[in-house]
């Protein structure tokens, strides 16, 4: 039987498990920083561009704008569920 080792390299270097969690870690926090100001930009600005784009009749661009609205909401429904999952308070039934 041959045997494959797919662990990423950057484990085995020295100090490498340390900078992977750390560069994971500095990842994640940058992502959770875009979100939140997507989140924000389209709370304030979402009503008027969806507007905007239903005065120009641009179907893809509606949809894609419909589609960013959908995983904002989608997002707040995870963060919420987070949130009561540590307060362990009982999950949110929809």
């Amino acid at each position: 039987m041959t045997t494959i080792d797919i662990t990423p390299r950057g484990y085995s270097v020295e100090g490498g498990a340390e900078r992977i969690a750390a560069a994971t870690e500095a990842f994640n926090e940058q992502t959770a920083v875009v979100a939140n100001a997507a989140t924000s930009f389209f709370d304030t600005h979402g009503s008027e561009i969806g507007w905007h784009l239903k005065d120009t009749n641009d179907k893809d661009a509606a949809e894609d704008f419909e589609e960013v609205m959908a995983a904002i909401k989608q997002r707040r429904e995870a963060q919420e569920e987070l949130l009561r999952a540590v307060a362990g308070v009982p999950a949110c039934t929809r």
